[in-house]
């Protein structure tokens, strides 16, 4: 609930079966990427033990508005697994995706004292939609500085 997800590989979210009936409350994320695949992939296991999806207010690149079809942001081939009531689960506060979206930007990375650049470019890359999946420092965007450093410090 209430995740931002920038540049996905192949699903935003992914989820499987193979322990048993998976019941997911899928509600106020916004995920910003390509429109290749739908958000939220279900990959049935061996055993096939199946799903119960519960989806309100996200927003991504198949569903851009409120006025939108729930289920968009599920592969079309699982929209059978979609459920119109919550799923139990214990109570938490949700805000809508526009809103996670706003507070996790404005709260994301070295913040305090003050935001450092590289965060204020990664926060702006966010917003205008460019960048990528940085994996190594090697794959960084050329031209780009980066502060990363392995664990312990280590350059």
């Amino acid at each position: 609930m209430n995740n931002v997800v920038f540049d996905y590989g192949w699903n935003a979210g992914d989820a499987t079966d193979d322990h048993g009936l998976l019941q997911i409350n899928y509600v106020g994320n916004r995920v910003i990427g390509h429109d290749k695949v739908p958000e939220l992939g279900l990959s049935h296991a061996g055993s096939a033990h199946g799903f119960s999806v519960y989806v309100d207010g996200n927003l991504g690149p198949h569903r851009t508005s409120d006025t939108q079809d729930q289920k968009l942001v599920v592969n079309r081939e699982q929209w059978h697994h979609i459920t119109a009531t919550r799923n139990p689960a214990p109570a938490v506060t949700t805000t809508s995706a526009a809103v996670a979206y706003d507070q996790v930007l404005s709260g994301a990375g070295a913040v305090f004292p003050k935001r450092d650049a590289v965060d204020l470019r990664i926060v702006d890359d966010v917003k205008l939609g460019r960048g990528g999946l940085i994996s190594t420092p090697a794959r960084r965007a050329a031209g780009r500085s980066s502060h990363w450093a392995p664990a312990g410090g280590q350059r």
